[in-house]
């Protein structure tokens, strides 16, 4: 059941979230507000345990569309790229920003990235270094903090431009990176795996049965990766998907519900998979919520959203699942909500 939760002290939608050592959640950025295509830099915390947003100091950036990630020093918080609005056009960044968790400030990075990203995806790494791939960027680098070049490119990857793929981080401590498109906005079926050790990329043996952008994706306890929904021009898809490194290759499973792109999938603890659906291709967003039975592959609803939406984010906190943000229709949202499978 779906209850509501405390308020972000902003609105915004697109933008990251970051769930720190301590269980709390870090957000920044983002749209808050269509008509005025206002972009903010505000960032605020939420601490499970007393139910409260308090604000931290705002980055130094107003930024959409760009990544968060906790470094594996547990105590900073890497934010690259992204994007800004300037005369009605959206406008690709290469700043980079690090959070000190202990005294909320935001800095610089020595350097800036190499390249604008917007779009884009940021994944940390075993060991330790920080993935920056997609947008539209032919290349792909890893962060490295040990490394007076800050961001170092990877090998060329076997397709470029990939904007809103997905990215996993395998078992094996390979990478999965899935669809996104190039232009117009025609989702790729190709996918390719990063190998860290040797800085190198290599196509999976077979596409994916659907060509998409901006779907979601999970890795199951079993090491497969779900992916579900997206969008490919011009439409929204419902279609869903498992990727199986054993034979590295993708298996069609069965529908979901709603066909929506901006949606959330969620391992709970009990090895299901919770998703929210997102929004269509005409902006309409559902409240359906489903599970995902591993077992059966199977998907069934569970309940709906109290307010629908899209460009949110998801975190699993206390066993349930806690989601906050986006938008519906237009409409940015502050709005937060707690998902409990009992």
């Amino acid at each position: 059941m779906w209850r509501v939760a405390t308020k972000m002290l902003s609105n915004r939608t697109i933008f990251p979230a970051v769930q720190l050592n301590d269980g709390r959640i870090l957000t920044s950025g983002g749209l808050n507000d269509f008509r005025s295509n206002n972009v903010t830099s505000a960032a605020e915390l939420y601490s499970p345990s007393t139910g409260q947003w308090t604000s931290t100091n705002p980055m130094r950036q107003q930024r959409f569309y760009h990544t968060m990630t906790l470094l594996s020093n547990g105590k900073q918080v890497l934010v690259t790229g992204g994007q800004i609005i300037v005369n009605d056009t959206s406008v690709p960044l290469n700043t980079a920003e690090i959070y000190n968790i202990t005294s909320g400030t935001w800095t610089n990075t020595s350097r800036s990235m190499p390249e604008k990203f917007g779009r884009h995806r940021a994944t940390l790494l075993k060991n330790g270094r920080v993935l920056i791939v997609g947008g539209n960027v032919s290349k792909a680098y890893y962060y490295d903090a040990n490394s007076s070049s800050l961001w170092i490119p990877t090998g060329p990857m076997t397709q470029s431009n990939r904007r809103a793929p997905t990215v996993r981080v395998m078992v094996d401590g390979g990478v999965l990176v899935t669809g996104g498109w190039t232009t117009p906005m025609i989702g790729l079926s190709t996918a390719e795996i990063y190998d860290p050790v040797n800085n190198t990329w290599r196509k999976t043996a077979r596409n994916m049965t659907t060509g998409r952008a901006y779907h979601a994706a999970v890795r199951l306890n079993d090491s497969s990766v779900l992916i579900a929904g997206g969008y490919s021009d011009p439409a929204s898809l419902a279609s869903a998907e498992l990727y199986f490194p054993s034979n590295d290759s993708f298996v069609r499973i069965a529908n979901t519900a709603f066909g929506g792109f901006y949606s959330f999938v969620t391992l709970l603890s009990n090895g299901y998979v919770l998703l929210t659906s997102g929004g269509d291709a005409n902006g309409t967003c559902s409240a359906i919520t489903q599970l995902y039975n591993p077992s059966t592959r199977q998907w069934s609803n569970t309940s709906s959203l109290n307010y629908a939406r899209e460009g949110n984010f998801a975190f699993v906190v206390s066993n349930g699942v806690f989601t906050c943000g986006g938008d519906n229709e237009g409409q940015v949202l502050n709005s937060c909500e707690y998902y409990s499978p009992i």
